[in-house]
């Protein structure tokens, strides 16, 4: 079934993605309209009004045409909620009919510059740091191993996987004496003990409350370093939504709550940051997600901004298994994360 996420996803990014391809002065323009759009949605965003039970949004035009609202503002609003009102109504648990899809591709259409012009834009929002400083720590990286290519330690860690072994909290450990006795050479013994020896210290650092960055280790599944996993565009599910909605709307979509510390609140707060398991990459039951924050921006009015982005590397590492063939996975999800996007 189309579930609303896989909606806006496939909807949106799709348009997102043929726009990007088509050159830097078309994004500008596209970029220009989206701001345009935001500046009038602006306009009547105090006479926005949310029925508490339904979540559905109207628009109170007298109040906004006595206050000065232009008309193309008021015009502008109701389509958009109109839109948004059809997914929170309709689009959740069961396909679209015809005129439905022609509805929300059209609504889609007309509403990317303003998705773009927001996603483009997300990194300066001003949301709260605790919600999205979520993936520091203090693990420095052995400097012996800063000697050895990227491939190097991997072919290295290939000889001796045989003999690591993994506990519930993803801890590795290996089995020196089987290694040596399988004649596994020294070298590769030495380099991917340490290897593992950082990447235990990175796991144990995630229970710390206090991190600072660091990186530089492949990924897998198609990513490394040089040459990353894209960082998909941070798009805006909804403008305003109450809480408990949002909450449950993500669940029913297949979304929980982001586990604590990799992006989720404490036990007892509620919980801002949700994650979804996706296949991407030729990768599947676990190494990418859809995350999805929800920001009041400071209102504390009970209505919160829900942004997306997807496919990206699933930071609840202790959660999967990582993809085969590449052991320092969790090093390479945390880089990611901090240094790349």
């Amino acid at each position: 079934m189309r579930k609303i996420i896989a909606i806006i996803f496939c909807l949106i990014l799709g348009v997102a993605f043929s726009v990007q391809a088509s050159g830097a002065s078309k994004e500008d323009l596209l970029l220009k309209k989206g701001e345009d759009f935001k500046l009038l949605l602006d306009e009547v965003d105090l006479f926005v009004e949310f029925d508490s039970e339904t979540n559905l949004v109207t628009i109170d035009e007298t109040s906004a045409k006595n206050n000065g609202v232009s008309s193309e503002a008021i015009e502008l609003a109701k389509r958009f909620f109109d839109g948004q009102n059809f997914l929170i109504s309709t689009a959740i648990g069961r396909e679209f009919t015809e005129s439905e899809q022609d509805f929300v591709d059209s609504y889609m259409e007309e509403f990317t510059p303003l998705f773009e012009y927001i996603a483009n834009g997300f990194e300066t929002e001003e949301i709260n740091d605790e919600e999205m400083n979520q993936y520091n720590m203090t693990a420095s990286v052995d400097n012996e191993l800063l000697a050895y290519s990227e491939d190097y330690i991997q072919d290295q860690i290939d000889l001796v996987f045989d003999y690591v072994s993994f506990d519930e909290e993803g801890i590795a450990s290996i089995d020196i004496a089987k290694a040596r006795k399988n004649n596994v050479p020294e070298e590769a013994i030495e380099i991917s003990n340490k290897a593992f020896d950082y990447q235990n210290k990175v796991l144990m650092e995630l229970k710390e409350p206090n991190y600072s960055p660091y990186w530089d280790i492949p990924g897998g599944c198609g990513g490394n370093v040089t040459k990353p996993h894209r960082c998909p565009p941070r798009l805006q599910m909804f403008f305003r939504i109450a809480y408990h909605e949002a909450v449950s709307h993500l669940k029913s979509a297949g979304y929980h709550g982001t586990s604590w510390p990799y992006g989720g609140a404490l036990p007892w707060n509620p919980n801002r940051d949700f994650t979804k398991v996706v296949n991407a990459y030729n990768c599947n039951n676990g190494p990418f997600r859809t995350q999805a924050i929800l920001s009041d921006k400071g209102r504390n009015d009970g209505y919160y901004t829900v942004y997306t982005q997807s496919p990206e590397p699933n930071p609840e590492v202790t959660k999967y298994i990582g993809p085969k063939g590449s052991y320092m996975w969790l090093s390479y999800v945390y880089w990611w994360h901090m240094n790349y996007c």
